[in-house]
């Protein structure tokens, strides 16, 4: 890469830390994933799916691109507009919206979830989602500072 190029993607990587602003970074990556498969956020007025696997474990990442709640049948749960949905290894974990990461409970304990297969629980499963969706990002192509810069400048 020259230098040129080089200077470039450093400066693309200081704006995307810049935009997030107070924005959760999960919820800001995982609104970055349609971009990153062509298909841009402003354009985007329908459920979309994304599905990937990311040190063995099976992700599902569903965005709600409608402006008002909409049902989720395959995980039936209900989706704000705007809204994202984690499901990891066939587990709901958590709702990423603008302003936090809602994890959701066991309708029985209340107990927060945590995903497996086979009650082998992903341990530190926050850390592993935001992870998987800054690997998944960089896979299809997105010009991402390494994670620890975003993280330092997102704290």
């Amino acid at each position: 890469m020259g230098e040129q190029a080089a200077q470039r993607k450093a400066a693309e990587g200081e704006a995307i830390i810049d935009q997030l602003g107070g924005v959760p970074v999960t919820y800001a990556l995982a609104c970055e994933l349609p971009g990153a498969h062509g298909e841009p956020l402003s354009s985007l007025e329908r459920i979309w799916y994304d599905r990937f696997e990311e040190e063995g474990h099976d992700w599902v990442v569903i965005l709600n691109g409608y402006d008002h709640v909409r049902q989720i049948t395959s995980v039936d749960t209900a989706l704000e507009g705007g809204a994202a949905l984690i499901v990891c290894d066939n587990t709901v974990l958590c709702k990423l919206t603008p302003i936090g990461l809602l994890p959701f409970g066991d309708p029985e304990t209340g107990e927060t979830m945590v995903a497996g297969e086979d009650g082998e629980a992903v341990v530190n499963w926050r850390w592993e989602l935001l992870w998987a969706l800054h690997a998944r990002l960089t896979e299809k192509g997105k010009d991402l500072p390494p994670l620890h810069e975003i993280m330092s400048k997102n704290a």
